[in-house]
């Protein structure tokens, strides 16, 4: 049906969404060991964020800069998790249905066994479903990788 030939039609850029968010998700993930290696680090050097001794106050700048680095990073890719849906919109607004509006190839796909509905349901559902399935699983990872960067940092 028509899904099958948008699926085919759009697979390109399906392959390279899907690698994009893969490839997200591999980052945060990153940025979750980071998190606990900088953890690790601080307590190795026997150091809490509260120490008053001076041999401690660089293990401790050096601890709260890297946990600040990865949380901006964190922060920004919140940011681009808001605006996926809106890109993605823009996507299907203009390349996936106004080009066949303006070849005139809407009316050959009109003329076909699917109703004009079909088409419509078709061409927002290939998007949608994955887009969706894509937001969940990269918001769970967000989260746990907020998760990482726990606040009050650890031995205060």
């Amino acid at each position: 049906g028509p899904s099958r030939v948008l699926l085919r039609l759009h697979r390109r850029i399906l392959w390279a969404a899907g690698a994009a968010a893969v490839a997200a998700i591999v980052c945060m993930i990153a940025v979750a060991i980071l998190a606990d290696r900088a953890v690790a680090d601080l307590a190795g050097t026997g150091c809490t964020l509260s120490s008053l001794t001076e041999a401690c106050f660089q293990p401790a700048r050096n601890y709260t800069d890297r946990m600040l680095g990865l949380s901006r990073l964190l922060g920004y890719a919140g940011l681009a998790l808001i605006a996926l849906p809106t890109l993605v919109g823009a996507f299907v607004a203009g390349p996936m249905t106004a080009r066949e509006w303006e070849a005139g190839s809407i009316k050959l796909s009109w003329t076909q066994s699917a109703p004009p509905s079909a088409w419509l349901t078709a061409r927002l559902a290939v998007l949608a479903v994955p887009v969706v399935g894509g937001i969940v699983v990269l918001s769970a990872v967000l989260t746990w990788s907020r998760s990482r960067l726990a606040y009050p940092f650890p031995a205060l």
